[in-house]
């Protein structure tokens, strides 16, 4: 072999091997065994394994940045006259108890997303204009989860937040899961409630199921709207408690199996499936 062969082979190789990131970070939530935030982890705490190897924590803190909340509301005729009663209350409730900094959106899923309340902070406004909807129409859950995330993912200035309160049905919406999720944004957290009543859709629930895990969101399922106002301020808790975690990476990651633990005991951590390289 030439010495000329010889060097474009080590080229090669080199060029087969990129170097690995100076750090990689990952997103957990971590509650105690009542389901309350856990505020107060120090970076030591936590351990990061790449496929049971140990990696040494670069940084570790609790995600402090002021939150961009989508609400989403199933305003469908399958909500019915609990819209008002129930999800309207509920809705603002969830909204007067965000953390101070926090901004948001209302989304109405009927037929199609639509922005009814434009990215803000006056909550005694948002409910003014959320009592002028009638449910109508049928629950166009999906392509509103999509819009509103993608609109979330614009903003690089705060913490996005997707938060849907829906029935389990969208029923005759015609909607492709596997063409409408990967243009959903994984920047933001995801949060669904469900409201249980008759058959659930498949379509619906694949999706949350998918969104949830990579995002270490929420997702419960209610069987009285009235249980809709106690999720959220549950749901609240977990989003308050998610911290990031920095650590220098040993190998690819996209070869090895990242777990993320937290020491301290009486405590449970969910940590989500993305990794960023940006802090």
């Amino acid at each position: 072999m030439t010495f000329a062969a010889v060097a474009t082979a080590l080229m090669l190789t080199t060029h087969q091997a990129p170097a690995l990131p100076d750090e990689l970070v990952i997103s957990a939530v971590v509650l105690d065994k009542k389901g309350h935030a856990v505020l107060d982890l120090k970076p030591e705490e936590f351990v990061v394994t790449e496929s049971g190897s140990a990696r040494p924590i670069a940084r570790a803190e609790l995600d402090s940045r002021p939150l961009n909340v989508a609400l989403l509301l199933d305003t469908s005729m399958l909500m019915g006259a609990t819209y008002n009663a129930d999800v309207i209350p509920a809705a603002v409730s969830f909204l007067k108890r965000l953390p101070q900094g926090a901004t948001f959106s209302v989304w109405s899923t009927s037929d199609r997303p639509k922005v009814i309340v434009e990215q803000g902070t006056d909550v005694s406004a948002a409910e003014t204009k959320l009592r002028n909807v009638a449910p109508f129409g049928q629950n166009a859950a999906l392509d509103t989860l999509v819009a509103a995330s993608q609109e979330l993912a614009k903003d690089e200035t705060h913490r996005p937040v997707l938060v849907l309160v829906t029935s389990a049905s969208m029923g005759d919406v015609t909607a492709d899961v596997q063409a409408l999720l990967p243009k959903a944004s994984l920047k933001p957290t995801y949060v669904a409630v469900q409201y249980i009543q008759g058959q659930q859709d498949a379509r619906l629930e694949d999706a949350l199921k998918v969104l949830v895990s990579r995002t270490a969101g929420f997702h419960e399922r209610v069987f009285s709207t009235m249980a809709i106002q106690a999720q959220l301020l549950k749901a609240l808790e977990a989003i308050s408690s998610s911290y990031r975690i920095a650590w220098k990476p040993g190998t690819d990651p996209r070869q090895a199996k990242i777990e993320v633990k937290v020491k301290r005991p009486n405590t449970k951590l969910t940590q989500a499936q993305r990794i960023s390289t940006a802090w």
